[in-house]
């Protein structure tokens, strides 16, 4: 069963976790195809990524 239990463990591993490391990977690729990468994802699937994934992305954005 889906708990919110269970829903704020997988929030906070997607937001502590999973984000930065795939920040961290894409960051060898360089700007251009990281942010080739957060347009397909935000484009394809803005749904499914969760609202303080989306702030984190945008606050890197402003700081470039």
């Amino acid at each position: 069963m889906y708990t919110n239990k269970k829903a704020l463990f997988v929030y906070r591993m997607l937001v502590e976790w999973v984000v930065q490391s795939c920040q961290r990977v894409l960051g060898v690729f360089g700007n251009e195809r990281r942010r080739t990468v957060e347009g397909y994802v935000g484009r394809d699937y803005p749904i499914e990524v969760p609202v303080k994934v989306l702030e984190i992305l945008y606050n890197e954005q402003q700081r470039q």
